[in-house]
C-alpha cells in the first residue's frame, strides 16, 4: 500500500487534472476525475488512521483544499448558466378546456 506521501502526490496530481478539466469546461472528465479522487481521499483516510500528517503534508492538503473550491465555484457558475439558459426557453401551452368543455368530456368518457 502506498504512503501518505504517496498518496498525497497522486491526489495532488488527480486535483491538478480535475481543476484544468473544470477551467476547460469539460465536466465528464471532471466527474471522472472525482471518482479516481474519491478512492485516494478513502485509502488516504485509512492511513492518517495509523499515522498523522507532517507539515509539509498538512500544505499539500490544504493546497488540494483550495483547488477544490475553485472547480466547485466554476461547477457552481456553470450550473446557473444552465438554469438561465433553461429560464429563457418558451413555457409550452397546453390548451385548457373550459369547465364546459371538461364536463362534456367527463361525461362523455
Amino acid at each position: 500500500m502506498p504512503d501518505v506521501s504517496e498518496l498525497i502526490a497522486a491526489l495532488t496530481a488527480a486535483t491538478d487534472q480535475m481543476e484544468d478539466a473544470a477551467r476547460g469546461e469539460d465536466w465528464e472528465l471532471v466527474a471522472h476525475l472525482q471518482k479516481r479522487r474519491r478512492v485516494l481521499i478513502e485509502s488516504l483516510s485509512e492511513r492518517l488512521a495509523q499515522e498523522p500528517l507532517t507539515e509539509d503534508e498538512s500544505e499539500r492538503i490544504e493546497t488540494i483544499r483550495q483547488q477544490e473550491s475553485l472547480v466547485a465555484a466554476l461547477a457552481n457558475a456553470r450550473l446557473e448558466e444552465l438554469r438561465q439558459v433553461l429560464a429563457e426557453f418558451p413555457e409550452v401551452q397546453t390548451p385548457r378546456l373550459s369547465r364546459m368543455e371538461r364536463a362534456y368530456r367527463d361525461g362523455m368518457g
